[in-house]
């Protein structure tokens, strides 16, 4: 890897954390997390996902329109041998869902970015709750913005109060992607704040369990 990392140096040096980082989703947030992943050097990055890029995929995604008909994970290979001349890969991808058979396999970081409420909550339990992972960041996506949540264990207990907010996929409308409508800006920053909070915590410092904003102001933060 050639790339000069040390502007970024004062906030992270990425070759210093060899976490496993799961990245569970390729879609309108979990494209771009990969991506700003692997543009900061972070290494040992595992992606699950198993759709298919359609067109609508195209306007909030981190994909090319010649992509379209392929599955996510190959374009995001291609996309990044495209961007990285390297030797030693830190690309690693697996075109499955997460199953009782996978779950307790995904240690050290979760970075959940799924389409639907049951997928998030059999995540929460299986990767975290009863799961080898660490840290668990959530995100739910809207046009607006987003609710990002993050729990880490040896921190602040926050489940109960995390678990309360697992409602059922038929309480929220939902779009051909699975999920409420989405647009490029609110997916950007949504990836952008994940892969913060992600960072406050490799730092060794707390980050907030709940983030909720809505563009263009960032309009509520708490961590109760």
């Amino acid at each position: 890897m050639i790339t000069d990392y040390t502007k970024q140096m004062e906030l992270i040096k990425p070759w210093e954390h060899k976490r496993r980082i799961n990245v569970l989703g390729c879609g309108a947030a979990g494209s771009w997390v990969v991506f700003f992943l692997l543009k900061m050097g972070f290494e040992n990055i595992h992606v699950y996902d198993f759709d298919t890029i359609e067109e609508h995929n195209i306007p909030n995604q981190m994909f090319k329109e010649s992509q379209i008909g392929c599955t996510k994970l190959d374009s995001i290979v291609n996309i990044y041998n495209d961007f990285f001349n390297e030797e030693n890969k830190r690309l690693t991808i697996h075109n499955t869902k997460i199953t009782e058979d996978n779950a307790h396999a995904l240690k050290d970081i979760v970075l959940c970015c799924v389409d639907s409420m049951t997928a998030r909550k059999f995540i929460y339990e299986n990767c975290y709750k009863y799961g080898q992972a660490e840290l668990f960041i959530e995100l739910r996506l809207s046009i607006w913005g987003a609710y990002v949540y993050t729990l880490y264990k040896n921190g602040k207990d926050w489940t109960e109060k995390y678990e309360d907010t697992l409602y059922a996929d038929e309480e929220t409308e939902v779009s051909a992607c699975g999920v409420s409508q989405t647009a490029l800006p609110a997916a950007v920053n949504a990836a952008s704040i994940m892969i913060m909070k992600m960072i406050v915590w490799l730092r060794g410092e707390d980050p907030q369990h709940r983030l909720e904003y809505s563009i263009p102001d960032i309009y509520a933060i708490t961590n109760e």
